[in-house]
């Protein structure tokens, strides 16, 4: 039966209305004209449209006499399209090819097979009319590979590390008891054919191609197949596409039964960073005219509405290690691997917020991992499947963002230890970006991941601070990441909520920034490695034996990157990219994440069991602040006197809150007079002394509430 289309339904209906009262011929014409308006089918683009349309005609009928049972039908029609929702359209395309194009095709390459590109647009179903037309015509096969599509993503991983010859098509023939009736086919890449056995191949074309794990921008897994050898990363691809029957793993004993996506490339190009060096670079800002103040606070804001944000309140000194973390560059002589940053810190600190807004504005392919409801496994290469899973690092493309990172790791409690080691190997290598082939009876993956991994945990049962988790964990495994341990200060920033009156209008987007990130981890940053060694070497006075050998691992390669990227965020936040070198600024502020850092680690009571000289170094950076101040007077100070040294920069909330944790940790002494005392006991500072207390003073950045 033929359907009729909502037009069709809606005059059928008016025509029998109005015929049975002897007026059709009356309001034909009117009826007519404002069914045209109307679509001859819906879709989700122009369902409101539609809806509007109907409403109209119905306020017509009205108007000329129809009454409201007669109408009953319109208003039924209306409501179900306005309920309506389109999850999925098939679009069956043409695959007829006119005589003259396929003649076109008969005469160039005139006697030659293999595989040829062409710039037609044709989709599979086209392409295989064509390939068999020729061949009927001229008995030589001839396989193209059309510009369907062009197609933005990710090379995951190689699927093999050479060349392989794949049959993209052949002549096949079955012979029956009668030789009259003996008959040849064409098959082509895809296609299988019943009864494989009664059939011999009489020709077969092959062509090499390398082979890739691809995941689309919009996160469609494929197989691409590449006549040039490709390397990991963001691709644009022009080529075609088909499926092939695949059985997609659910759960550990059920499959469900899919088509996976083969591409067949013509041209695969990198997704080339925007800017080929640094003056194109600056000419993308001069253009963009970027506000210098919403760039750094990007990472930081959430949207309200198009362009506008609100901006977080975090310490100083965490907004600085968040921003080194995206800007550095990878670090190592021989195999260079970035530094993955792991943020460990109770329920409703914040964590998952921070990661959150990352993650929306990274323009990353793909979901944020939650450890909540996934293994160890799904961070990493499985080969359940047909073809291997390559896992979710492998599959990221800048940044990786892991939420409860320990779950996962901790939940799969029947894997066998062994089991585990090697699963904790193979992440290991990733986090170091080793390219790395891995294989079972399934099938085999080369991996080689790209992307910085930042993951938050909660804290596990008995292993709440660096020193227990050590013992918990693998060091090697612990060691390729930074781990930070909220501690109050980013707490009482992340409960605070936010200040409605940040909220602004910005001028940058999520696709800007990302090209300002991308275009900044390619600069190498210039540093002195000896400041850099002194920096490394000043805790280790206060760690104990199990913290030491952890920290001497692999922190020094995590502190190369934090300086490279504080560097690149001093420059952004002066608008000045003339040079990237390190400047005393750079130094203060990595010397102050450090210390943040490695301070929580130490549990609260050790704290005191350090030199009082070294104890300051492990304050908060507004108590370090008040201290200096107070200690380059030369002279005891009570509490106003205090406080009006430090008006301005800070609030009297934020001066007695850090006089409260000066005198807690002995730092400072309070006499009978209510005066403070600091530990150099009134005497003149050494230069050293004052040159430390004047960079801490002018770097440190004073926020009032």
């Amino acid at each position: 039966m033929m359907q009729k289309s909502i037009r069709e339904v809606i005059l059928s209906q008016l025509k029998d209305i109005l015929t049975r009262r002897k007026a059709w011929d009356v309001y034909q014409s009117e009826i007519v004209t404002a069914l045209l308006d109307i679509p001859t089918y819906v879709t989700d683009e122009n369902k409101n449209r539609t809806v509007k349309k109907l409403d109209k005609l119905y306020t017509y009928l009205a108007s000329i006499g129809f009454n409201g049972e007669d109408l009953l039908f319109l208003k039924k029609e209306t409501k179900d399209l306005d309920s309506y929702k389109q999850l999925y359209s098939y679009d069956t395309k043409d695959k007829i090819i006119q005589k003259d194009e396929i003649q076109k095709f008969i005469t160039l390459g005139f006697g030659q097979e293999g595989v040829i590109g062409i710039p037609q647009k044709y989709n599979y179903d086209q392409v295989k009319y064509l390939i068999t037309k020729v061949w009927h015509e001229t008995k030589k096969v001839k396989f193209y590979v059309s510009k369907e599509r062009v197609m933005v993503g990710k090379i995951v991983a190689e699927m093999y590390e050479h060349q392989q010859q794949i049959p993209i098509a052949k002549v096949i023939e079955k012979v029956t008891s009668k030789a009259e009736e003996e008959m040849q086919r064409l098959v082509l890449f895809g296609e299988s054919v019943s009864s494989a056995n009664s059939w011999k191949t009489l020709k077969e074309i092959e062509s090499p191609f390398f082979i890739y794990r691809f995941i689309t921008e919009d996160g469609i897994e494929s197989i691409l197949l590449s006549p040039t050898k490709q390397s990991v990363g963001e691709k644009i691809v022009t080529g075609m596409t088909t499926f092939r029957h695949d059985n997609k793993q659910l759960t550990d004993s059920a499959k469900l039964s899919t088509k996976l996506m083969y591409i067949i490339a013509q041209e695969v190009e990198s997704k080339i960073a925007k800017f080929q060096d640094k003056e194109e670079f600056l000419n993308y800002l001069e253009v963009k005219k970027f506000n210098t103040q919403d760039i750094v606070k990007f990472p930081f804001a959430y949207k309200t509405e198009p362009k506008h944000y609100v901006e977080l309140k975090y310490p100083e000194w965490y907004k600085s290690l968040i921003w080194s973390f995206l800007l550095h560059k990878p670090k190592g002589f021989k195999s260079p691997y970035p530094m993955h940053l792991l943020i460990v810190g109770d329920r409703g600190s914040g964590k998952s917020t921070t990661m959150e807004l990352l993650h929306e504005k990274t323009h990353e392919i793909g979901p944020m991992f939650s450890g909540s409801s996934s293994t160890l496994k799904s961070l990493v290469p499985s080969f359940r499947s047909n073809p291997p899973k390559i896992g979710y690092l492998g599959e990221s493309s800048r940044f990786a963002f892991c939420d409860e990172f320990f779950r996962c790791v901790l939940r799969d409690k029947n894997m066998e230890s062994n089991e585990k080691d090697e699963q904790i190997a193979i992440l290991n290598d990733l986090l170091e970006h080793k390219k790395r082939s891995a294989g079972s009876g399934n099938g085999s993956v080369t991996v080689d991941m790209k992307a910085k991994v930042i993951a938050t945990t909660n804290p596990i049962r008995d292993a709440g601070d660096m020193t227990k988790l050590l013992q918990r964990f693998d060091m090697s495994f612990l060691s390729r990441l930074l781990i930070v341990f909220q501690n109050e200060e980013i707490v009482k920033y992340a409960r605070g909520g936010v200040d409605e009156s940040t909220e602004y209008k910005s001028t940058i987007n999520e696709i800007e920034f990302t090209n300002i990130l991308d275009f900044m981890q390619t600069i190498p940053a210039k540093y002195d490695k000896s400041r850099l060694r002194e920096l490394f070497d000043a805790p280790k006075k206060v760690l104990s034996n199990d913290l030491l050998d952890h920290y001497e691992s692999r922190h020094y390669h995590h502190m190369e990157c934090l300086i490279d990227g504080l560097i690149k965020y001093r420059c952004i936040q002066n608008n000045n990219y003339t040079k990237f070198e390190a400047i005393e600024e750079d130094y203060y502020r990595l010397t102050l994440i450090w210390q943040n850092v490695i301070s929580s680690w130490i549990p609260v009571n050790k704290i005191m069991n350090m030199d009082v000289r070294v104890r300051i170094d492990y304050m908060p950076e507004k108590a370090q602040y008040v201290f200096w101040k107070i200690a380059k007077q030369d002279r005891v100070l009570n509490r106003g006197e205090i406080q009006e040294l430090v008006l301005g920069e800070l609030t009297k909330k934020e001066c007695t809150e850090a006089l409260i944790l000066l005198e807690d940790k002995e730092i400072v002494n309070v006499d009978t007079n209510y005066k403070y005392h600091t530990y150099f006991n009134n005497r003149p500072l050494t230069d050293n002394e004052l040159n430390k207390a004047n960079t801490i003073i002018k770097f440190i950045p004073k926020q009032t509430n």
